[in-house]
């Protein structure tokens, strides 16, 4: 059994793409919170480590109204491939 391993959190707040579109989204749709994203590592064989990126958006009554995961090969790549799918989420 693998462990997985907190690489990162953060509400990204001083970065470009699509974590930014996404705090642009919020704002703009009036969710009084930012997202906020956590970031682990998932080990894989012979070495081999791969991203699992989730972001929540919680509502004005503080509940998770929205949680997306995305996995990829770096931290950078699984942070924007999540935001990505939230702000289509809430493009909806």
């Amino acid at each position: 059994m693998a462990h997985y391993q907190v690489v990162r959190k953060t509400h990204c707040e001083q970065t470009t793409g699509y974590p930014k579109l996404l705090r642009s989204m919020v704002d703009y749709v009036g969710f009084s919170y930012l997202p906020e994203y956590q970031v682990s590592e998932i080990p894989r064989d012979y070495g081999q480590t791969f991203y699992r990126a989730t972001v929540w958006i919680s509502g004005d009554d503080g509940d998770t109204a929205h949680k997306h995961v995305a996995e990829a090969s770096t931290v950078d790549m699984a942070v924007h491939l999540a935001a990505y799918d939230a702000a289509l989420a809430l493009r909806r």
